[in-house]
């Protein structure tokens, strides 16, 4: 081989060599900004998850809060459904006192009537009696026993007087 030509044999390795470089430092090159760029990504990543979990933080702290004040006035309200329970048991008893107390009352009532009857009854010809007549279907000549006797009703009634002026009546 000639000495130029093994020259420019040598010359194209090297310029291959250096191509192969220079093309190897691209590629490097590209590597490194495509490294860079894949970076840039993950770091934008994890600011957004950083930023979502700040987020979900504040959230959970706004729940817990309001489900601590729904606890706080839910025990209140147990609180005072108790009370209340309370009240109303006392109450019951107060009214089932009162009922025992009614019937007891009725009791001495009932007895009471049966004296005035029996001394009515005694009475029976003393010449106390009252006489219903006039417009009536029916004219009643009625003794104080037929009176006590008769069943005892409360009617609440308004009386007006012929005579009356509107200022006396009650309204």
């Amino acid at each position: 081989m000639k000495p130029s030509s093994v020259y420019a044999f040598l010359i194209v390795c090297i310029l291959v060599v250096a191509g192969f470089g220079i093309l190897q430092t691209y590629s490097l090159q590209q590597t490194q900004s495509d490294l860079n760029a894949s970076r840039a990504q993950v770091q934008e990543k994890a600011n957004t998850s950083a930023q979502l979990q700040l987020s979900l933080n504040e959230q959970i702290s706004s729940l817990t809060t309001s489900m601590d004040s729904l606890q706080a006035q839910l025990n209140a309200s147990q609180e005072t459904i108790q009370s209340q329970a309370v009240t109303i048991s006392n109450q019951t008893s107060q009214i089932a006192d009162l009922q025992d107390r009614i019937a007891g009352l009725n009791d001495k009532v009932s007895s009471l009537q049966l004296q005035l009857l029996n001394a009515t009854a005694s009475s029976e010809n003393s010449g106390i009696f009252l006489l219903v007549t006039g417009l009536v279907q029916h004219p009643l000549n009625l003794t104080l026993y037929n009176l006590i006797a008769m069943p005892w009703t409360t009617v609440n009634a308004t009386l007006y007087c012929v005579g009356a002026t509107h200022r006396n009546r009650r309204r």
